[in-house]
């Protein structure tokens, strides 16, 4: 994948917006006016992936 420039640059915004769909969409906001081509994002559930014993 490459752009008008030769490099594809990807914001890693990671869990920081906490399931947040707003702070999501913000962070989205941001990247686009630092002009990224695209955003990755990551979810997950504590539960599916800790013991409730530990």
């Amino acid at each position: 994948m490459i752009n008008k420039t030769g490099v594809y640059i990807i914001a890693e915004a990671g869990v920081n917006h906490n399931g947040d769909v707003g702070i999501a969409k913000k962070m989205i906001d941001a990247a686009s006016e630092c002009g990224v081509d695209a955003i990755k994002f990551q979810t997950y559930k504590t539960e599916n992936i800790v013991t409730k014993y530990a």
